[in-house]
């Protein structure tokens, strides 16, 4: 998730690995698209493909990171496309009913 270009204050990483895509990562990324134009764009809030996030037990599942002052990482394990299109207009975060994972 490292970049050397200047990102979005707010980008919402989708992970779209295997396990992810059998449980409708794939869908989840359209929906985004159409909503939100091509992953990347976007100057305030933006969305991305992202390799394994390490919730495979818990697919979908995304990653939103918020920059500057009070920055926050937070995982949407089991995640649905209300709570994806929310978390990139508005940076709100629901979270998934799910399995706790071990921190």
């Amino acid at each position: 998730l490292f970049s050397t270009e200047r990102q979005a204050p707010r980008v919402v990483h989708v992970c779209d690995d295997i396990a992810c895509r059998v449980k409708g990562a794939e869908a989840l990324c359209r929906q985004l698209e159409s909503q939100f134009g091509p992953a990347g764009e976007g100057q305030h809030a933006t969305w991305k493909r992202s390799p394994c996030l390490g919730y495979c037990e818990q697919a979908p599942v995304a990653l939103v990171q918020r920059a500057g002052p009070g920055a926050t990482d937070d995982t949407l394990p089991n995640v649905t496309a209300a709570q994806l299109t929310a978390a990139v207009a508005t940076g709100g975060v629901t979270p998934s009913p799910g399995v706790a994972v071990p921190q």
